[in-house]
Formats: C-alpha cells, sequence, structure tokens
C-alpha cells in the first residue's frame, strides 16, 4: 500500500490520525509518519486499514 492510499482509506473512513492511531495500535506520530513517506507501511499495517469500519460520531 502507498501513503496516498494509506491517507485516502483513513480520510474516507472518516479518521483523523489520532483516531486512526487507537483503532490499529500505533502512535498517532507513526500514522504521520507513513502518510509523509517517512516510515514503510507494513502488510500487517495495511490489511488492518482494508478492514477498518466506517467511524460514526
Amino acid at each position: 500500500m502507498n501513503k496516498e492510499t494509506f491517507k485516502k482509506i483513513r480520510k474516507d473512513n472518516g479518521y483523523t490520525q489520532l483516531a486512526l492511531s487507537e483503532v490499529i495500535g500505533l502512535t498517532e506520530q507513526m500514522i504521520s509518519y507513513m502518510e509523509n513517506g517517512h516510515k514503510e507501511i507494513s502488510k500487517r499495517t495495511a490489511i488492518a486499514m482494508r478492514n477498518i469500519p466506517r467511524r460514526v460520531e
């Protein structure tokens, strides 16, 4: 998964970086690093992203 897809999935499902970090068990900083291309998105994280529920507020 590339950084653009990662960010699009997050935004399309209604998550802030902080909210997503709580759902998939990463830090908000790590989410930011991945979205900016500073850290590689692991297969485990890519799978988690494809399975996150749509956020309802």
